[in-house]
């Protein structure tokens, strides 16, 4: 019997691909396996878990990755008693990119896996999907209102105006505002304005930051304004 068969038949509702596949998801694959019902069997559980590198950083949860550069998708079979036993081939469109536990991937327009084959010595596969969310972070522009160094004239009640902006390369993206004033976060939402009052008179700092759906975010550097009174300006 192949090794992948034995495998299956040490899993409940044995002989059954059907769920044995529908375990898969988000290129997470995870068998909990129960004792045979022939002596001497042994059981394996088996566990693949899919990772990707990009510039410097690991990602295994949604498998995100920047278009513009390259990246590597590894996979991690455990335990390594189960990986012996088996074959690699990374597919897409039915051509095979490659053998090895990993594969670089030069950027967005390239090949990009579809599944993961796991084969054993008799040709049984095991397929486990790659999915790849290529998201590209927000960015701060630098114009802000006010802008560094201003002077702002008012009292204690007045509301002033904060604005700012960013770009994101993904038209269809959401993203969503922070602005921290005087160690005060407010989150603005959707909005690329804000105003506040309550002010003391003198100097004041705040800093914006905006995230994406993804959760990729960018932060513009602090910026600094004066507040006086408007009966008595500089």
């Amino acid at each position: 019997m192949s090794f992948l068969k034995n495998i299956l038949r040490a899993a409940p509702c044995r002989n059954s691909f059907a769920l044995f596949f529908a375990m898969l998801f988000s290129g997470f694959l995870s068998s909990c396996l129960t004792a045979p019902d022939t002596p001497g069997t042994s059981v394996f559980p088996l566990k693949t878990s899919l990772f990707l590198f990009q510039d410097g950083q690991q990602d295994s949860s949604k498998l995100l990755a920047f278009p513009d550069s390259s990246f590597v998708l590894k996979v991690k079979i455990t335990p390594d008693s189960v990986k012996k036993h088996l074959s690699l081939a990374w597919v897409a469109n039915r051509d095979t990119l490659g053998y090895a536990d990993s594969i670089l991937i030069r950027s967005h327009t390239a090949p990009i896996p579809e599944f993961l084959i796991l084969a054993d010595a008799e040709k049984n596969t095991i397929r486990v999907p790659v999915e790849i969310l290529f998201n590209s972070p927000p960015r701060m522009l630098p114009e802000t209102v006010p802008a560094e160094g201003d002077t702002l004239y008012g009292n204690k009640n007045t509301a002033l105006y904060f604005s700012w902006n960013a770009a994101d390369a993904d038209a269809e993206d959401t993203l969503s505002y922070f602005i921290e004033i005087d160690s005060t976060v407010y989150a603005a939402g959707h909005s690329a304005a804000i105003q506040q009052s309550g002010f003391s008179f003198g100097k004041h700092e705040f800093r914006i930051w905006v995230t994406d759906s993804s959760g990729d975010s960018d932060t513009l550097s602090a910026q600094t304004f004066y507040f006086v009174p408007a009966e008595n300006p500089k």
